[in-house]
């Protein structure tokens, strides 16, 4: 059995919007984010314990793949799923798909995101393995289709 889907609701908003009535782009990644960091949050890891454990995750490459437009008021949700993940959670790369809800309730895939990353020590600025019970937060996540194991951190 595969662990539940995480994902949040939102609203496209009048500030969301372009020159040419669509959702502009930076608004996709921010609603991605916004997804990530509630996951961070709900499974115990809001910003102040993540300030406090002196780690904070740090994106190097995020890419975005449109297939349909957003619009003012389209309801809108967000999941979050891993793409590749090293099992000491040292390296990870995460996707969200964003999709519109229509009237009816069909789902519609917008957008899919997808981030690679690792964790940052906010004290050294170098990067670290996360404490365990932040690995089994992600660790815990749905995986999509196409998954792929990563080797863990090489030490040096």
């Amino acid at each position: 059995m595969s662990p539940p889907e995480f994902e949040r609701t939102f609203t496209v908003l009048w500030g969301d919007i372009d020159a040419n009535r669509h959702m502009r782009n930076t608004a996709y990644s921010d609603y991605a984010s916004h997804t990530r960091f509630a996951f961070l949050a709900e499974n115990g890891f809001p910003m102040e314990r993540l300030e406090a454990l002196a780690v904070g995750p740090v994106l190097f490459k995020e890419t975005t793949e449109y297939f349909r437009e957003l619009r003012l008021h389209d309801r809108i949700v967000v999941n979050l799923r891993v793409l590749a993940w090293a099992a000491d959670g040292s390296r990870w790369s995460v996707c969200n798909e964003l999709f519109r809800v229509e009237p009816g309730g069909e789902r519609v895939r917008a957008a899919r995101i997808t981030m690679e990353g690792a964790w940052f020590d906010l004290r050294t600025h170098k990067l670290r393995v996360p404490p365990p019970e932040l690995v089994a937060v992600f660790d815990a996540l749905p995986r999509t289709e196409d998954f792929v194991a990563l080797p863990p951190r090489r030490k040096g």
